[in-house]
Order: C-alpha cells, then structure tokens, then sequence
C-alpha cells in the first residue's frame, strides 16, 4: 500500500483533491491533501516544512502529487526529502504563465484589494477561472468557494498566499531537475499551460514520463478526479515494485 500528498497552489486550496483523495483510498491506498498556508512555521518555509515534515512521517511507498503554482515547489522539496515518486500536474514548469503574472499583479497591494465575497464571485465568472474547465457548470459558485475559499479567508492566509505568489518565479526559474522517478500527468485542453510544455519537459528529462488526459483542462482534478487517480495509482504500483 502506498501513500499519496496532494498539493495544490493559488488559487485553489487542497480541497481542489477531495474526490481524488476518495479514489485513492477506493483502490486501496492511503490518501491526504496537504494544505500550504493554513500555518506559518517558528522559521523556515511555511510550504517546504509542511511538504518535507509529511513525506517524513510515511511508511512505505509515497508519492508527492502535486497541481499548478505547486508543482514548482514540490520540485524543490522532493531532491532534499525524496519520495518514492513525483507527479506533477497542468502547473508552470519553465516560465510563469500569463494567468499567473495577473494572479501575482493583484496580490501586490498591502490587504486583500476586493472583499473575499466579491471575489469569489469574480472567480466563479467568465471573466475569471470558468474558462479552465471543460464544463462550466463545474466551475459553478459553490465549487469555487469549496476550492478557493480557504486561501481568502483571513488576512494572514491571504498575506502566506501572497508572499508565496511573489516568490512564485524565483521557485519556477530554480527549481532543479527531480532526482526521483517523475510523471507528468496533463489536461490536453489546458490553455493556460498546454501539454506541448509537458511533452518537451519530458522529452528533456530521463526519468521523466507522461499521461495525457484527453478533454482534461487546468482544473482537470475536478473534472476528471478518477482518471487522475488511476493513472496515478497504476504508474506508482510500477515505481514501487522497481523500487
């Protein structure tokens, strides 16, 4: 039995994996979704202390999976505390995207530049993250405040939120090579980071190998939460066994 450490970054929280973190456990495996900025650590990291901390404390084979602006960091902790696996999902992996450059550019401000109400509401629109899945039903406003309602709800989380933004490039532009088997599991309707980048990352890495999920977008783990747990199930059961 494995264990698996869902991550996710800005703007969703780790209620972004509740249905992937379900599917794990149904095919027989232990499952946690890590949240980044609900504590800030004595010194250190908030993030990488929370990440290094729990792959610490497993048993067993374990696997850091991780979504968006979390992909960059999880490359970071895992060549300081290996897991048994890596698996990075439909999040920057050479450059920050446009998308995220405005996320940042909003956050610059000192306190939350809109209430969090309005902002949710901003977020469930057409005008914000609805064009990141395939079904904008699912992307409704109760989802939203599920996914990304955490991460706004108090000035010091969205203060943690906001410095993680703006160090957000620096992560990106050095984050190094993993030195643990890594796939990349990718939505291949994802504009925001299209599955070209996944492919060429992949091409450039030996130990690097990829998943394509056909009609996945960025917030495919809503979408297709049990899609992305089977291919993550089934690629860790090889890593194990080869480990």
């Amino acid at each position: 039995m494995a264990t698996f450490l869902l991550v996710a970054g800005p703007p969703t929280s780790s209620a972004l994996w509740k249905d992937v973190v379900q599917r794990i456990k149904m095919l027989g495996h232990e499952a946690r979704a890590i949240e980044l900025f609900t504590a800030e650590p004595s010194n250190g990291v908030a993030w990488h202390t929370a990440l290094s901390t729990a792959i610490e404390e497993c048993s067993g084979p374990v696997f850091l999976v991780a979504h968006g602006a979390a992909t960059a960091v999880a490359r970071h902790v895992v060549n300081s505390t290996p897991p048994t696996g890596l698996i990075l999902t439909n999040g920057p992996l050479n450059r920050l995207p446009k998308a995220y450059r405005l996320g940042r550019a909003s956050l610059r401000a000192p306190g939350p530049l809109i209430p969090s109400a309005l902002l949710l509401r901003l977020l469930a629109s057409p005008i914000g993250l609805r064009r990141t899945v395939v079904n904008p039903y699912v992307w409704d406003h109760d989802t939203v405040v599920r996914v990304c309602g955490p991460l706004i709800r108090d000035h010091d989380t969205i203060d943690r939120v906001r410095r993680f933004m703006n160090e957000l490039p620096k992560h990106i532009n050095t984050a190094p090579t993993p030195t643990v088997p890594t796939r990349l599991i990718w939505g291949d309707s994802d504009t925001l980071i299209p599955p070209s980048n996944a492919v060429i990352f992949a091409s450039e890495h030996s130990n690097t190998s990829i998943d394509i999920i056909s009609g996945g977008h960025h917030f495919h783990p809503l979408e297709r939460p049990w899609e992305i747990a089977d291919l993550a199930v089934s690629w860790s059961q090889v890593q194990s066994t080869t480990t």
